[in-house]
């Protein structure tokens, strides 16, 4: 698998769109209100729902990641972790 590279992006900063489950990560859509968003990975269960504010401190990004749990393609995914919560 392909490295990591490194993000232009700091901060993914909105309310949460999606939360999907996968064992110990969490896949979060997170982006301001009536927007698409962006997806985030975070190590560990997120209790976050839908239309809660969320910002993530991105660490890295994959382009065309393939998450075997889920089962799924993100054209980009962003490796992260929750700084702040509403």
């Amino acid at each position: 698998m392909p490295a990591v590279s490194a993000s232009d992006v700091e901060t993914l900063d909105g309310v949460v769109h999606e939360v999907q489950s996968a064992g110990h990560y969490t896949y979060v859509r997170v982006g301001p209100e009536g927007a698409e968003g962006s997806w985030a990975v975070v190590l560990g269960r997120l209790d976050a729902t839908p239309g809660s504010a969320m910002t993530l401190r991105v660490h890295g990004h994959k382009a065309d990641f393939h998450s075997r749990r889920l089962d799924r393609d993100f054209d980009d995914l962003y490796f992260a972790r929750v700084i702040d919560r509403a």
